[in-house]
């Protein structure tokens, strides 16, 4: 069974959130001599949030196009 449009972006949002808490931990725990790698990751993550989340319809309309093209290569 397949997964609605909704339940997709859904699910690719939490994943996008749960990598920007991690990186936000790893960071407020960070022991290293250079975190800025993580740093720039997570802004990257928060950035990406804000523009799909501020953009649903065209977020799915992507999973749309993406979901169509999978079962075209079926």
């Amino acid at each position: 069974m397949s997964r609605s449009i909704g339940q997709t972006y859904d699910r690719r949002v939490a994943t996008l959130k749960r990598r920007r808490d991690f990186l936000d931990k790893r960071v407020a725990d960070y022991h290293g001599k250079d975190m800025s790698r993580d740093l720039a990751e997570a802004s990257a993550i928060d950035w990406a949030l804000a523009v799909i989340e501020s953009n649903y319809e065209s977020a799915t309309n992507i999973i749309l196009k993406q979901q169509a093209e999978k079962e075209i290569g079926r």
